[in-house]
Order: structure tokens, then sequence, then C-alpha cells
């Protein structure tokens, strides 16, 4: 009879060590779509992404409201993962200066957050024999062209 020895390699949990927001385009406008992405890095299991953002009273408390929302997961070269988690925002001009935040969730929880700044849609328009300019997404001004003597 041979004895056959077993060994048993513990997987330690750890992680997320980081986590990170990028968001895209560069400049965001109302009436658009902006791309968060959030690396969650050095998680084992995989970190659990959640997207959080800023309510009424300036809180981190308000779960994000996305058109959409993909994930994948990477093994890391430390033998942990990567996990990155997209959403798509439709954006308002409410938005201008509320903040997002990814939360990502594992042994322990890593938090990354970003400021959104929101810039209106340009709007020049001619409107009965007015000029109408809208310098920002609350102000509207006419403008009379001026009358031939």
């Amino acid at each position: 009879m041979q004895l056959i020895e077993l060994s048993v390699v513990d997987v330690e949990a750890v992680g997320p060590g980081r986590a990170q927001v990028h968001i895209t385009p560069a400049i965001l406008r109302a009436g658009f779509n902006a791309t968060l992405t959030c690396v969650a890095e050095n998680a084992n299991p995989p970190a659990r992404v959640s997207w959080w953002s800023t309510s009424h009273n300036g809180r981190l408390d308000t779960q994000l409201v996305t058109v959409a929302v993909h994930e994948s997961q990477t093994p890391a070269e430390n033998g942990g993962n990567v996990v990155m988690s997209r959403v798509d925002v439709a954006l308002d001009y409410d938005d201008d200066l509320k903040t997002v935040a990814c939360v990502a969730n594992g042994t322990r929880a890593a938090t990354s957050q970003v400021q959104l700044r929101v810039r209106c849609k340009s709007l020049i328009g001619l409107h009965f024999r007015h000029f109408v300019f809208l310098t920002d997404c609350r102000s509207l001004f006419l403008i009379s062209p001026s009358s031939k003597q």
C-alpha cells in the first residue's frame, strides 16, 4: 500500500487594495452621457463594486441610477483580482458639483470618488426677432437687434 501525502494551500483573503474612478469624456455636458469606470485592484476574492452619489443633503447615501453596468474581472500579477465596473450615466445640469463614488467591498472596503463638473449645452438662437443666449443652464438673455432709423 502506498501512502499519498496531501497538502492544503490556504488562499489568503485580501483587499481590495485600492479603487480608482476614471471619467470620460473630459468635458461633461448636460444632455449627454458620461462613462464612469471603477478599477478595484488586489482583491481576493474579487471585490463587489457599487456606485453611490450625493443626495440633497450632501452625503454619499444615494445608490447611483445608471443606464447600464458592465463588469469584468482579470487576475492580477500578485495573485489577487482586478475588477473593472463601468456605468453610463445620463447627465443633467442638476448633476453639477455632485460627488460620485465607487465602493469596492471585499475583506475590507476601498472607496474612490470624483466631483462632476457638468456644463450646459450651448444654445444660441433667433426667436421673434430677438437673439436668445443661454449663458448657463438657468439664465436666459433676450437681446433685441438695434433698429435702423
